[in-house]
């Protein structure tokens, strides 16, 4: 990713998720000051979606290389175990990334009750 499009994300998508997510808290407040709880369970929905979007940018931050890396070790045994191949694996997460609401966000989760790695939707 070249720094103009960094910025961007950085801007507007990461920052725009943060902006959405703090008017929705002041409209949930609102709307419970105003006794309006029509309202509330829009501004809960929004105020899920925002704050989902920046937990994830978060993380996409701090996972952010030039390097090209290949799972290894315990890691690799596991996703070998849940999925196969590694590439295997990509293509999962990319087909389920289509299909989320956002677009483009996919998740490969551990759970560690079962001792196995999921791409949750």
């Amino acid at each position: 990713m070249d720094a103009e499009t960094l910025h961007l994300h950085y801007t507007f998508h990461h920052g725009g998720a943060v902006k959405g997510a703090n008017k929705d808290i002041v409209m949930i407040k609102k709307a419970l000051d105003d006794n309006n709880l029509d309202t509330v369970d829009f501004w809960t929905k929004k105020l899920s979606y925002h704050s989902s979007s920046h937990i994830l940018h978060s993380i996409f931050w701090t996972n952010l290389t030039n390097q090209q890396t290949q799972p290894k070790g315990e890691l690799f045994k596991i996703h070998r175990k849940d999925f196969g191949s590694y590439d295997r694996l990509k293509v999962l997460i990319a087909e389920t990334a289509k299909n989320v609401d956002g677009n483009g966000w996919g998740i490969l989760a551990y759970q560690p009750y079962r001792n196995s790695l999921t791409i949750p939707v």
